[in-house]
């Protein structure tokens, strides 16, 4: 019957269509968790850095860690921010050996603002939705 195939064709497109619209959201969802647990990671190294100057260990693991998590993070975000939150910290670590400790400081404050920002830029909000 000619009607009850395409009754069970509509069906079938409209379940693929459910699911593809459920992937999408899935894998957004979960690419936006991971940059957000990234920068949250790295947030973390930073601010033990600030808070233990004397200890270049945190700062090198954010740079590390910043580095090795760069090729995720640049095929979802801007890659101007992401440059800038790598410039921060190679600057940072570069006042170290002057012993420029405002500059230091400076420096790790504007990575972790810039990491916040990304963070927090495609946060799904009310606000955001209407």
């Amino acid at each position: 019957d000619p009607i009850e195939k395409g009754g069970t064709l509509m069906r079938w497109r409209v379940t693929v269509a459910a699911g593809l619209l459920l992937a999408t959201l899935s894998g957004g969802l979960w690419c936006r968790a991971e940059v957000a647990g990234h920068c949250r990671k790295i947030e973390t190294l930073v601010q033990q850095a600030q808070d233990a100057p004397d200890d270049r260990t945190p700062l090198l693991n954010a740079r590390t860690l910043w580095e090795d998590r760069l090729p995720f993070l640049s095929s979802l975000l801007n890659h101007e921010v992401l440059e800038q939150v790598g410039t921060c910290l190679a600057r940072a670590e570069g006042c170290l050996p002057e012993g420029d400790m405002a500059g230091f400081m400076e420096q790790l404050d504007a990575a972790l603002y810039l990491l916040d920002d990304i963070r927090e830029y495609d946060d799904i909000s009310w606000k955001s939705l209407l």
